[in-house]
C-alpha cells in the first residue's frame, strides 16, 4: 500500500525539476546535490547514500522507473509523473539533520585545537538549528489551527503533532547543548 504523504527533500525536488534531469542516473544526481552543498562537510559517498535511498524510496511509490537496460553500476533511471494517490511533503534537507554531525568533525592537526574554527563550525550548527527549530514550530502552529478547522481528523493530525512536538524537543536539546559549548568556548 502507498503512503498517503511522501515526505522529500526539497533541494532534490528543485533538482529533479530541471528538464535535462528527466533521465538520470545516481551519480548525475549526487554531482548536482553535491554542487548546491557547496562549502559543507560531507563526502561524496554519503551524498550518494543518501541519493540513493531517496531513490529508491521514489521506485517504492512509483515516481521513477528503472531503465530498459538494467546495469550494476549507472543505472539510468526515468521520472515519471507523482502519483496523484500521494501527497508531496516538501522538506528541508535531512542531510543537514543535527544527528548527523558526528560525522562533520574539524580537523584538528596534532591535538592542537584551533578554538576561532571550533566556534565557528559550532556557530554553523546553531544557525541550522535555529532554522529547523522556526520550521518546527510552524508546524505545529498549523496542526493546532487543522485541529480546530478539522476535528474529524483529530486522531491522525494528533498523531502527526506529538511527532512534531518530539522533534522540537529534540532540537532544542541540541540547542542547548550548543550553546553551553559555545558559553564554555568564551
Amino acid at each position: 500500500m502507498k503512503p498517503n504523504h511522501f515526505n522529500f527533500d526539497r533541494t532534490l525536488y528543485d533538482i529533479l525539476q530541471q528538464q535535462h534531469l528527466r533521465e538520470f542516473t545516481i551519480r548525475e544526481l549526487r554531482n548536482e546535490y553535491a554542487a548546491r552543498l557547496d562549502g559543507c562537510p560531507f563526502s561524496l559517498v554519503q551524498i550518494r547514500k543518501y541519493i540513493y535511498s531517496q531513490v529508491r524510496r521514489m521506485l517504492r511509490i512509483g515516481w521513477v522507473k528503472y531503465d530498459t537496460v538494467r546495469l550494476n553500476r549507472n543505472q539510468v533511471y526515468h521520472l515519471l509523473n507523482f502519483p496523484e494517490t500521494t501527497n508531496l511533503v516538501l522538506i528541508s534537507s535531512p542531510i543537514f539533520n543535527t544527528s548527523t554531525t558526528d560525522s562533520r568533525n574539524i580537523k584538528i592537526k596534532d591535538g592542537v585545537h584551533n578554538k576561532s574554527e571550533e566556534e565557528k563550525y559550532l556557530k554553523s550548527i546553531l544557525d541550522d538549528l535555529t532554522s529547523k527549530i522556526a520550521f518546527s514550530i510552524g508546524e505545529l502552529e498549523c496542526y493546532k489551527g487543522l485541529i480546530k478547522t478539522l476535528p474529524q481528523m483529530k486522531k491522525r493530525i494528533e498523531s502527526e503533532y506529538i511527532k512534531s512536538t518530539d522533534e522540537k524537543n529534540r532540537l532544542l536539546g541540541h540547542i542547548k547543548a550548543i550553546n553551553k559549548l559555545l558559553e564554555k568556548n568564551h
